[in-house]
């Protein structure tokens, strides 16, 4: 419990840039699906390739500041966690990394670690060009965060876990220091949830990013097994009788002659919907490309704003599918895990600083050494 908590504090800053990069809920879903949280990394695997160099060995220069690699095993350690789980898990370092095109997987966790220390970095950097720095209130909280895991734990033990982790007392406070220092950025230029865009910012990044915003009414042709508790289609009888009531549901809405026909929707979700996810998200599904089922997603792409569609089936059964406004405080379903704070408005200001931190990143003077350049993973297996 101790490692993942201070994995968590020390990837809260790039967390944060990491949400605004790329939507996380990439597989088709009907309703948000939790999130599952990797397991810590062996140490025993990175024990033997943190041997294949000395500790004050340097491995990069960052504006001239170099990087050994005593602090560079951490963020590959990082991105270890962040792509495996564990390097147990990584099948090889010169194997084809499943997810990228034409590098290893060694490749692939060096790329992580430097992103992840150049972000770092390139917050650092432009803090300086702000003219941002860390308050004394700033390092008192920083502090305060040490001494609480002390409190809770014990120094003793909690230096130990960082040591599993391949990091310091100083590079952790300074990592805790950094996102401070990113949040005080984000917040004088746009604010920390966005608070300093318009309207019109925020509906120009939903239009970039393809966001849609729908409500639906399921009626469901999957059902759970009793036996294993996995859903498994309905019989061809069952599945008649399912397209029955969906075309009567839908013969109700079309009949429909009333002036608001959004309450009326509403009613109708509460009363027929087998969607549980229409419980948690009254106001509607706010996704882009890839976090609904194609069948959802291209149905709700054809309508204009206010419009339903007819039956659109599914692998989880006969969708009714109204369309409605985005809803700039709402939650995009890929970021549901993460809570309220990330709504559109929010992931707005993430994604418009991101794009400010990416010209600080490129403006870094970045130098690999040949002890970098001439790392095998392999040769520590």
């Amino acid at each position: 419990m101790l490692k993942r908590r201070l994995i968590a504090a020390l990837l809260c800053a790039l967390l944060a840039l990491s949400l605004a990069a790329c939507n996380k809920a990439e597989q088709p879903q009907g309703t948000p699906s939790p999130s599952q949280e990797p397991a810590p990394a062996d140490g025993a695997a990175l024990d033997k390739i943190y041997a294949l160099h000395a500790p004050e060995t340097v491995m990069l220069t960052v504006n001239g500041e170099e990087i050994t690699w005593e602090t560079f095993i951490y963020f590959v350690e990082s991105s270890v966690y962040q792509l495996f789980g564990s390097a147990d898990n990584v099948g090889g370092w010169s194997e084809p990394f499943l997810y990228g095109e034409g590098e290893t997987n060694q490749q692939a966790v060096l790329d992580g670690a430097v992103s992840i220390l150049l972000q770092n970095k390139a917050v650092e950097y432009g803090a300086k060009l702000m003219n941002v720095s860390l308050s004394e209130e700033d390092q008192k909280a920083v502090q305060s965060e040490w001494d609480s895991l002390v409190d809770a734990y014990g120094e003793e033990e909690l230096l130990r876990t960082l040591k599993e982790q391949y990091c310091t007392k100083e590079l952790f406070f300074w990592i805790l220091g950094t996102n401070r220092l990113f949040e005080k950025c984000l917040d004088a230029m746009f604010g920390l949830h966005g608070e300093k865009l318009s309207d019109e910012d925020v509906a120009e990044y939903a239009g970039n990013e393809d966001y849609m915003m729908a409500k639906h009414i399921l009626i469901k042709t999957i059902k759970t097994d009793e036996e294993t508790g996995r859903d498994v289609p309905m019989t061809d009888e069952e599945k008649a009788a399912a397209r029955e009531r969906a075309e009567s549901v839908l013969a109700e809405i079309e009949s429909y002659a009333g002036d608001d026909f959004g309450a009326f929707f509403d009613s109708l979700v509460k009363k027929y919907s087998e969607d549980p996810g229409s419980l948690t998200n009254p106001d509607g599904y706010l996704f882009t490309k890839g976090n609904m089922v194609r069948e959802f997603e291209d149905a709700t792409r054809a309508l204009k704003v206010g419009e339903h569609s007819g039956l659109v089936e599914s692998q989880f059964g006969y969708h009714i599918i109204y369309r409605v406004p985005v809803d700039y405080s709402a939650v995009p379903i890929a970021y549901s895990s993460y809570g309220d704070a990330y709504n559109l408005r929010t992931l707005t200001a993430y994604g418009m600083f991101r794009s400010v931190l990416d010209s600080w990143q490129e403006a870094l003077e970045v130098a690999y050494t040949d002890a970098y350049n001439a790392l095998d993973f392999s040769a520590a297996a």
